[in-house]
């Protein structure tokens, strides 16, 4: 080991203490033979300290093009004439005999003052580390520049929503001017869908790892709607010793629009703009199954307008259309928010009459809409007076379907028209 006066010389001709020097390094004589060695050559040779000292230098050098760990020739003559320079690639074996990539930077020590000895400073720099971190380097410089360039939106967020990370374009989707804005708000904040079903998209995301979701809703941050499609990744991040959340998404307003534009041309009646068969089919479904949950009624009215074709014969087809658009209208105005009532043959309606306490609440609405009809309907300046038939069926007593309820409800309105009545049930047929 050297003693005090040693680690003074070094630190006088180094400029700062030797065990303070910030890199793997030796010092050698004239001779080869190792004088000191730095804390982080022990380390990455994997020596106690002090055991390099005094040992040839070129007992740890190789040739980097030998495959064996030999020492390099000529171990006599002084490290000058071997390996002087800058930049020089060899390889150094370590004490369990494994060998490790260096690349050496020798600098000459003159000691003219004291000894007028000749040292050299051999700097150790890994290339193994040095290629990991040009790897990294690169990786991360194509990793960046793909998540700054990338239009997919992607923010890392806790459970919670709280936003840990993001891209510019996340950032910009929400009108926020960087991502550094936008990091710290709560993605909950934006959300402007249903929360419970929310509630539930994070449960999924819980037990299954990944969920993905159509349409929806969020806000920018000046208040304006748009829609996403959303993909959530789960993922363990021991950065934040957390699970974290990893959305990647697109922005879908157009799209979205475009789609619900599309639903209601697949939906509504382009004349009365009520809904259509397949629109009153769709809800029957949701309807029955939740009046079968509650324990309650649901009621189908098959409404048929009595010889509406005198209107279209004696005014022209163009009349009778806005005839029909004001009886839609009067009919709309007639049901509750939760009935659907759809247009679903040239002069014929259907009412579809949502969560009833008792099946005979349906006969009741419908009479109530047919009463309607015995105020003219005012398109322009002429009046039409229009009488009308109805037949009335519930579920489940009639059916657990549209299409049955529908086919009872038809039934009934022949019966009402024979008999010359506004309004006939299922369960008065039954009683005739």
């Amino acid at each position: 080991m050297a003693d005090s006066s040693e680690h003074a010389r070094l630190q006088r001709l180094l400029g700062l203490a030797w065990n303070a020097f910030p890199m793997a390094a030796l010092i050698v004589d004239q001779g080869g033979t190792i004088r000191h060695c730095s804390d982080q050559t022990n380390f990455l040779l994997g020596y106690e300290p002090g055991r390099l000292t005094g040992t040839p230098v070129a007992h740890l050098m190789t040739k980097p093009e030998e495959t064996s760990p030999e020492p390099l020739a000529g171990q006599e003559s002084s490290v000058e004439d071997r390996v002087l320079g800058e930049g020089l690639e060899v390889y150094v074996r370590k004490q369990d005999e494994s060998t490790v990539p260096v690349q050496l930077t020798l600098t000459q020590i003159n000691d003219q003052e004291e000894s007028g000895e000749i040292w050299t400073l051999l700097m150790m720099q890994d290339l193994r580390p040095l290629t990991g971190r040009q790897a990294d380097t690169e990786a991360e410089k194509r990793y960046w520049q793909l998540l700054n360039q990338n239009q997919v939106g992607l923010i890392w967020a806790r459970l919670s929503g709280e936003i840990l990370s993001c891209n510019p374009a996340a950032a910009q989707m929400f009108g926020y001017e960087s991502p550094e804005a936008f990091e710290g708000h709560s993605f909950v904040d934006h959300f402007r869908g249903d929360h419970e079903e929310r509630r539930r998209t994070i449960e999924q995301l819980r037990s299954e790892g990944e969920v993905s979701r159509w349409n929806v809703p969020m806000e920018r941050r000046d208040g304006r709607p748009f829609m996403i499609l959303e993909s959530l990744v789960l993922q363990e991040d021991s950065e934040y010793d957390a699970p974290v959340v990893v959305s990647s998404f697109v922005e879908v307003t157009q799209q979205a629009r475009l789609w619900q534009e599309l639903k209601e041309m697949a939906y509504r009646d382009p004349l009365t703009d009520l809904p259509n068969r397949r629109f009153l089919k769709e809800q029957a479904s949701r309807i029955f199954s939740l009046a079968e949950r509650r324990e309650r009624y649901a009621g189908v009215a098959y409404v048929d307008l009595n010889d509406f074709k005198a209107v279209n014969d004696e005014w022209g087809h163009e009349t009778g259309d806005e005839v029909l658009v004001a009886i839609a209208e009067r009919m709309r105005r007639t049901t509750r928010e939760g009935d659907v009532v759809a247009r679903i043959g040239g002069d014929e309606f259907a009412v579809l009459w949502a969560d009833l306490d008792t099946s005979d609440e349906a006969l009741a609405a419908t009479q109530r809409v047919v009463r309607t009809f015995d105020e003219p309907f005012h398109v322009g300046n002429k009046q039409f007076h229009l009488d009308t038939s109805a037949g009335v069926a519930t579920f489940p007593a009639d059916g657990e379907s549209i299409e049955e309820l529908l086919r009872r409800a038809d039934e009934a309105l022949y019966r009402a028209k024979e008999n010359g009545r506004p309004v006939t049930s299922t369960e008065e047929l039954a009683e005739s």
